[in-house]
């Protein structure tokens, strides 16, 4: 049942009880009129508690509605660090005068020297920043904008599609009028209720007027930073290039959940509105480590324990590719089995095995449990964060740590699962106090390189095979939201590069068209048909 309706159905049943209580009410104070007299006592008290109340609650904030600030899943940590710029012009709404945000001078001033600020944030070295932006990716921005604000003000403006132009213009004149027609009804009413009038002034200016006034500034506050927010976000697209796709390109792909935008040109490709459906995403997962730490087994263990379909791709020369599909998500999850790292000769798998590593949405480091060198798993690292900080306009996968080979920790001979007392401070059974020492060993060594650590054993000859469903998958399933982002630039970075050559050719031969249809038209004149 709809909203309304039910709201409807509620007031309407509802009502009966209020209008007897109200019939009752008068006749009481028909009855006893000097209850009408001393009933006004208890108001100011309540506009007291309430204005108290009111004043608390701004502590934490604003009353009324607050944009939403969440930083995007695809965004880079550039993309973040912009975005902080962002939520800092957002927040001088609260020392903006309350008539400046009823300016267009206001508004126009905050997106140029937020686009200023912004596009220096990501052209640092150039002496034009926002020289390089292309016409169309800054028509896409203002119409993705436009379209959110235009969905902001449906949204959380009561009966915005009924106002007019007109409406506006005189709404500007009603707090003025309102004030007059208030003097005047004063004045008269001091007349015969001068004690009414003198109470009315006073709660009005200690108390309502504030509180309103405070509401009123909250509002328009909120409306200017939704416009600030908004305004950011394409920004921020628009300095990171991937606006190049075109509007409805661009929420197909970093926003698919949401209402899919019409096409500006029917009968195009693509042409009327996208449908609903996406395609699913290609999520890689990229398992990574040194020789013999046990990829290959722990990639085998995740297959044999979710029973999936799983299919064999042709592999490149040295990463072998499996893909599977797991009930809990509709995207395709690739896991590729890198060769090691470590070694004389491991200069071409170290390449491989870094390049899966950027072209991944999630890695995989699989550490030996049993083998403390870490300095290859280091330099792994680093040289994966190097490549991330030379291509800034690229989101970095999630590096989740599996360590191995648990059941060799001391002691060794034991192997009675669940292992689980690691995630306390401090177990009691031998081999959880083992597991828990390397963890932190671990975390101490690789910082925030990595972002989860999970224990694992993946011994299927001996039927040893605890943790994959324990934590890992678990683990892989929590951080799909950030590797679904991460996979969407991958994408959209795919399709720009495939279709700019397509473009430009597209483009030469309409305007070429164009042009010769013109000169044979200034050469010949107008074709007509013979009387």
């Amino acid at each position: 049942m709809n909203r309304l309706v039910r709201a409807a159905i509620v007031a309407l049943l509802l009502a009966p009880f209020f209008l007897m209580l109200m019939v009752a009410g008068v006749f009481f104070l028909r009855e006893n009129p000097w209850l009408l007299k001393w009933s006004w006592i208890p108001f100011p008290i309540c506009w007291a508690l309430a204005y108290v109340v009111f004043r608390l609650g701004k502590r934490e904030g604003p009353v009324l509605w607050q944009p939403e600030r969440d930083v995007a899943m695809h965004w880079t940590d550039r993309d973040e660090q912009a975005w902080a710029k962002v939520k800092v012009w957002a927040d001088k709404a609260g020392s903006i005068d309350y008539q400046r945000f009823f300016t267009s001078e206001l508004y126009i001033t905050s997106a140029q020297e937020m686009a200023e600020e912004l596009a220096q944030h990501y052209h640092a070295r150039s002496n034009d920043p926002l020289g390089g932006v292309t016409v169309p990716e800054v028509l896409t921005a203002i119409e993705l904008a436009v379209s959110d604000l235009r969905e902001f003000v449906e949204r959380h403006v009561p009966a915005s599609h009924l106002v007019t132009i007109q409406w506006l213009q005189r709404a500007s004149r009603i707090p003025s009028a309102w004030k007059k027609f208030r003097i005047a009804y004063d004045a008269v009413s001091l007349l015969w209720n001068p004690w009414g009038v003198l109470y009315r002034t006073a709660s009005n200016r200690t108390v309502a007027q504030p509180m309103v006034g405070e509401l009123e500034r909250d509002a328009m506050a909120a409306v200017y930073q939704a416009y600030v927010l908004s305004v950011g976000k394409y920004l921020i697209e628009l300095n990171s290039r991937r606006l190049k796709v075109g509007p409805q390109r661009w929420r197909k792909w970093m926003e698919p959940k949401r209402s899919p935008m019409p096409e500006a040109v029917p009968g195009t490709e693509g042409g009327g509105a996208p449908s609903d459906q996406t395609a699913p995403l290609e999520l890689r997962i990229a398992v990574v480590g040194q020789v013999k730490t046990g990829k290959s087994s722990l990639v085998n263990a995740l297959l044999g324990e979710r029973k999936a379909t799983v299919d064999l791709l042709p592999s490149t020369r040295h990463v072998q590719r499996y893909q599977l599909t797991h009930a809990s998500t509709s995207n395709s999850l690739v896991l590729l089995d890198t060769p090691g790292y470590a070694g004389p000769s491991a200069g071409e798998s170290r390449a491989e095995a870094l390049q899966s590593s950027c072209d991944a949405a999630i890695v995989v480091l699989v550490l030996h449990a049993c083998q403390p060198a870490r300095d290859a798993d280091k330099a792994f690292l680093r040289e994966l964060h190097q490549w991330f900080s030379d291509h800034p306009d690229r989101k970095r996968p999630v590096v989740l740590a599996a360590i191995t080979h648990i059941d060799q920790l001391p002691p060794s001979l034991e192997w009675e699962p669940p292992y689980d007392g690691w995630l306390r401070e401090d177990p009691e059974r031998p081999k959880d106090q083992s597991i828990r020492e390397v963890i932190d060993v671990v975390r101490e060594t690789l910082g925030d390189s990595v972002q989860g650590i999970v224990p694992l054993c993946t011994d299927a000859d001996r039927g040893r095979v605890y943790g994959v469903e324990e934590w890992l998958l678990p683990g892989l399933l929590g951080v799909l939201p950030q590797a679904e982002g991460k996979a969407l630039v991958d994408n959209l970075h795919a399709e720009l590069d495939a279709g700019r050559a397509r473009q430009l050719l597209q483009q030469l031969w309409n305007a070429s068209s164009l042009l010769l249809r013109h000169g044979l038209t200034a050469s010949v004149g107008p074709l007509r048909p013979e009387s």
